[in-house]
């Protein structure tokens, strides 16, 4: 039980150390413990992202409901024309096809709300030798 109430007060970096405590401690994670530490994962960055809950709805969609707008100005993953407004802090968005169980619901959210990384900076060429 602690180990869950350590799960959901983790976020971010914690949660990969706390993961890595996992493995060291019953070896290798179960799918399901795996689904469960990303489910954690996505709740943080749901979090992160100024969202204060997101329900699936039951119809093939998720109902987002926006606790802070800047904060989700910032992060909103969704490109124009993906969300539908349901009211001022409330957006519908309808989930592909391809995530019809809930293993491929979490991949699926947990792609669109994980920030892109930066792509790294090309490393210099050297200069080429004159020509003698």
């Amino acid at each position: 039980m602690s180990l869950l109430r350590r799960l959901a007060s983790a976020g971010g970096r914690n949660l990969e150390t706390l993961e890595r405590e996992l493995v060291d401690r019953f070896g290798k994670i179960s799918p399901a413990a795996g689904q469960l530490v990303e489910l954690f994962r996505l709740r943080a960055l749901v979090r992160q992202a100024g969202l204060s809950s997101m329900l699936v709805d039951g119809f093939g969609g998720v109902v987002l409901t926006i606790g802070d707008e800047r904060a989700w100005e910032r992060a909103n993953p969704f490109n124009e024309g993906e969300l539908t407004w349901i009211s001022i802090e409330r957006r519908r968005h309808a989930l592909p096809e391809r995530a019809g169980t809930p293993g491929e619901r979490l991949r699926y959210l947990l792609e669109r709300f994980t920030p892109a990384k930066k792509a790294a900076k090309p490393p210099r060429r050297a200069a080429p030798a004159p020509r003698t």
